[in-house]
């Protein structure tokens, strides 16, 4: 399928192209890109994830090497010059043997092809010790029928970069307008949230202001207003997500929707955009100035539901709808778990934290089925039996 997560710049020449020298500090975990350097039989890209160790204290360790390969092509078409990239997949490795030793770090394993009749490619993965900061990984695949090289430089701790463009209608530009929630041991935000996910979030701060008119928000108007004040619509998948803070729903017991999607009537590609409506019951408490129990629980609901319909957009459903009615996810509600467990029993056990095959999908999954504008809510591969690998 065509891969339109475009970049700004296409090199004319693969043989021109450069990446920025940068060097982590160790672990080695996070994100590196590269090209093929054998065979060159056409310009291809990788996309690596490497998700061996600890980014910090607070996040979960997958076990799990994942990347995407992207061909390049450019031509002259009608007299102009034309550059695309076309989605060649993505593969996952589970469970790799990791070797530390003089020369390095040395990762292999076979690993699989998502969305396909699983045939296994061998990999090898070298980050050798004399570079800076271990900061170069050497990758060699084996399918069967060809072995290809690739050299990947490191390019950052998390295994995603998002955007994030929250718009406020003019009636519930209130604070706190972006959600914020104090534990004992730290403070959470839609930022630290998603970086413990491996995610890196970069929210734009220049919310513009929507008119409501009191109105109980749509499906069709939410998409209406995406089309009309989200800077970065396209067509095309892309690493871009929009939000409103509106008043109300017009189902008042909803706090929050991902509304793009094709049964609420959407026609542009799904999971572009959500809405969180600040007027809903359960966020009555939101009032800085009025610290108490009241405001804590609505702190803590007004940054769950966020979490929560961002995590539609990157296409993970409800745990009770993957078969996971008592897990402590973001993807589950406190209403959903204390009805099995005893009431209080969410808020006293979660941890704050997506489950460990939301945290494969968010990582590590095609790049079809988790970039915003790819596949629709429901399809993809976050119920892939080859997640279910013991951990």
């Amino acid at each position: 399928m065509q891969n339109s997560d475009i970049k700004d710049h296409v090199p004319h020449e693969c043989e021109s192209f450069s990446l920025p020298s940068l060097a982590p500090v160790l672990p080695i975990s996070g994100r590196y890109a590269g090209r093929i350097t054998s065979p060159i039989h056409g310009c291809f890209e990788m996309d690596l994830r490497i998700d061996v160790d600890p980014l910090h204290e607070n996040s979960i360790v997958c076990h799990c090497i994942s990347w995407d390969l992207t061909q390049l092509f450019e031509d002259v078409i009608a007299n102009r010059s034309c550059r695309w990239r076309v989605d060649r997949g993505s593969w996952i490795l589970q469970s790799p043997d990791v070797k530390t030793n003089e020369l390095g770090v040395e990762i292999q394993g076979a690993a699989i092809k998502w969305n396909t009749a699983h045939s296994e490619t061998q990999v090898w993965i070298r980050i050798p010790r004399n570079e800076p900061r271990l900061s170069l990984a050497q990758v060699t695949l084996d399918d069967g029928a060809t072995v290809s090289t690739y050299q990947c430089e490191w390019q950052s701790h998390y295994f995603r970069d998002v955007a994030l463009q929250i718009d406020v209608c003019a009636p519930v530009n209130l604070e706190p307008v972006l959600p914020r929630y104090d534990t004992p041991q730290r403070t959470l935000t839609i930022e630290s949230v998603y970086a413990d996910a491996g995610i890196n979030v970069t929210i734009n701060t220049q919310q513009k202001l929507i008119e409501d008119e009191a109105r109980a928000w749509t499906p069709g108007e939410l998409h209406q207003t995406m089309e009309d004040h989200f800077s970065e619509l396209s067509g095309s998948p892309q690493w871009k997500l929009w939000g409103l803070i509106a008043g109300r729903f017009q189902k008042p017991n909803v706090a929050g929707i991902m509304f793009n999607r094709a049964e609420l009537g959407s026609n542009l590609p799904e999971r572009r955009g959500f809405a969180v409506f600040r007027e809903h019951d359960s966020f009555d408490g939101l009032k800085p100035d009025e610290p108490g129990m009241q405001q804590t629980e609505a702190s803590r609901k007004y940054l769950h539901t966020f979490i929560h319909e961002i995590g539609h957009a990157f296409n993970l459903q409800h745990s009770w709808e993957k078969d996971r009615p008592n897990a402590l996810s973001w993807m589950n509600t406190a209403a959903n778990y204390d009805e099995r467990n005893g009431q209080g029993s969410f808020w006293c056990e979660f941890d704050f934290r997506f489950d460990y095959e939301e945290l494969v999908h968010l990582r590590h999954g095609s790049h079809s089925s988790v970039v915003f504008g790819g596949d629709v809510l429901g399809r993809g591969n976050e119920n892939d039996p080859l997640q279910k690998t013991k951990r």
